[in-house]
């Protein structure tokens, strides 16, 4: 399937991807946008296995790249600022949206993590898609 779309050439391709993998240059000849969605520690996932320093240069580097972070609280802050630091991410090319499984989490959590995206200069994006289905897989 992929083969078949990229033959076409009558419409953009954005890709999401936790930026672990480098893509081959006949995908990034196509794609239009990288969303770049690394874990942070708050997943509960080993370093190692969410942050690939390689992968994470390429995409940094790569002016069609833009980051989404997921926050819970002030201190997923110091961890998006040091990996923003460490591979020059341009803050404006970084969106923070408030880590919740359902509408109660989020409205809870959005205008603290709103404020704080604000206060270190990234901003602040909504999660549209829980507002509209709600929580759960393959939504």
């Amino acid at each position: 399937m992929c083969s078949i779309l990229l033959e076409q050439d009558d419409y953009l391709i954005d890709f999401e991807t936790n930026a672990t993998i480098i893509p081959h240059q006949i995908l990034d000849d196509k794609v239009h946008t990288y969303v770049c969605s690394p874990k942070l520690s708050n997943s509960n996932i080993h370093e190692n296995l969410r942050i690939k320093k390689e992968a994470m240069v390429w995409f940094a580097n790569n002016d069609k790249s833009f980051f989404k972070f997921v926050a819970e609280n002030e201190s997923d802050f110091i961890e998006i600022n040091r990996l923003t630091n460490e591979f020059n991410i341009d803050v404006s090319r970084v969106f923070v949206m408030a880590q919740a499984m359902n509408i109660k989490e989020l409205n809870k959590r959005e205008g603290v993590i709103s404020d704080l995206s604000l206060k270190h200069g990234y901003r602040y994006t909504d999660r549209l898609h829980l507002r509209l289905y709600g929580g759960g897989r393959g939504v």
